[in-house]
């Protein structure tokens, strides 16, 4: 049986993936989808990364055999641009949320509750003399966990 916990990343990642101008997206930031944080190299880009932040319990059964988790997951992705960082970066932003936030969003029921929720985002402007825009998109991913069993992480 496989790890809860590597099927909800697998799940994003597979979504992540799709992003491409063929498939109906401003961008091809899914061409190149790395699992964690994404190694900037401007000579492959666009690429992206997806990686997962501390988990925190939210709440724990008696006796604590089953925890319900909040994990934050996060999509970030690099690509150069021509013009204005900004345009480009906004087209990633809506990129990634028409790629992840999809039904179903509890992941074909590897979620509890009202499934994957968008938390947060950024976008980080070029440094001096760099044509490559940069953006993070944070997802709460609530999920329940027993204690001591892998195959529910």
């Amino acid at each position: 049986m496989a790890i809860k916990l590597q099927q909800i990343i697998d799940a994003i990642v597979t979504r992540v993936a799709g992003i491409s101008i063929a498939n109906g997206h401003h961008t091809d930031i899914g061409a190149d989808v790395n699992r964690g944080r994404a190694v900037l190299d401007t000579d492959s880009l666009p690429s992206c990364g997806v990686y997962l932040q501390p988990r925190t319990v939210e709440k724990q059964s008696s006796g604590g055999a089953r925890q319900s988790l909040d994990a934050s997951v996060v999509v970030e992705a690099h690509h150069k641009y021509s013009t204005d960082p900004e345009v480009t970066a906004i087209k990633m932003l809506a990129d990634i949320q028409k790629a992840v936030e999809v039904d179903p969003e509890n992941l074909d029921g590897l979620l509890h509750g009202n499934g994957i929720s968008f938390a947060g985002d950024e976008i980080s402007y070029p440094e001096e003399y760099s044509n490559v825009v940069s953006v993070s998109v944070v997802y709460s991913i609530p999920h329940v966990r027993e204690y001591g069993n892998p195959d529910t992480q």
